[in-house]
């Protein structure tokens, strides 16, 4: 469980420093982390602000956070793992901008709250998720811009939206055609096709997709085992 606890702190400190670095850079013009800014290029954007990319331990923290909420009995931790969910999803929100992420976090956060909530016989996640998502959803006209980055023609939007449309017809086509079994094999990220030759499609927007797609079926089986392994520990370690 040590170990498991120095993860999450390791991860809450990232997003700390990470978090930290992103506010030097665009508000201040301080690059103290330029090795960050450089992973997905300092032309990552939205609306003139450079963007850092989520890590591998964001989604980790945040479901720690929430089983800290229900297992800690200290008023002082539980709040302390409140503001953990808040930093997450505000990280996801300014920094990241990614929605996908957003709606990730929102749709565990309520799954969380139906189950564990009526499990647990707690009412903590109730107050976690008014706190976590009513300031920013009523903040900004969250909600409004939230369905507006699915449509094709919303002029902030559209263009994104189109593209990574295009991108999934156009890798799924390819899928399709090397054979839905075995998929086209591994594949750079960014690529030009003869139909968007002007414009490079990448499947890292497609995220777990573009595994499907270049492993097929079976290799899409053999990679998500082991999440399916756990899931089937963690219900059954529920109930036993």
């Amino acid at each position: 469980m040590k170990f498991i606890n120095n993860i999450y702190y390791m991860g809450v400190a990232i997003l700390i420093f990470r978090f930290s670095a992103w506010f030097l850079y665009n508000k201040l013009r301080m690059n103290v982390a330029p090795g960050y800014f450089e992973v997905m290029g300092f032309a990552w954007a939205r609306n003139g602000v450079s963007r850092l990319p989520g890590t591998f331990l964001d989604n980790y923290v945040w479901v720690m956070a929430l089983f800290k909420i229900i297992k800690e009995k200290s008023v002082v931790i539980k709040t302390r793992n409140i503001s953990v969910i808040v930093l997450c999803f505000l990280y996801a929100y300014i920094v990241y901008d990614s929605r996908s992420q957003q709606i990730a976090y929102l749709l565990s956060l309520v799954v969380f709250i139906l189950i564990v909530s009526d499990t647990f016989k707690s009412k903590a996640l109730d107050v976690v998720g008014a706190i976590a998502i009513s300031p920013i959803i009523f903040r900004g006209n969250y909600l409004n811009k939230l369905v507006n980055t699915f449509s094709t023609s919303n002029a902030d939007y559209g263009s994104s939206t189109q593209i990574r449309m295009m991108t999934l017809n156009t890798y799924q086509t390819l899928w399709i055609e090397r054979g839905v079994w075995w998929g086209y094999g591994i594949s750079n990220d960014g690529n030009y096709f003869n139909i968007l030759d002007t414009h490079m499609v990448n499947q890292s927007d497609l995220g777990i997709l573009s595994m499907l797609f270049q492993y097929g079926i079976i290799g899409f089986a053999i990679f998500i085992s082991p999440f399916g392994n756990c899931q089937i520990f963690c219900v059954n370690s529920s109930f036993s």
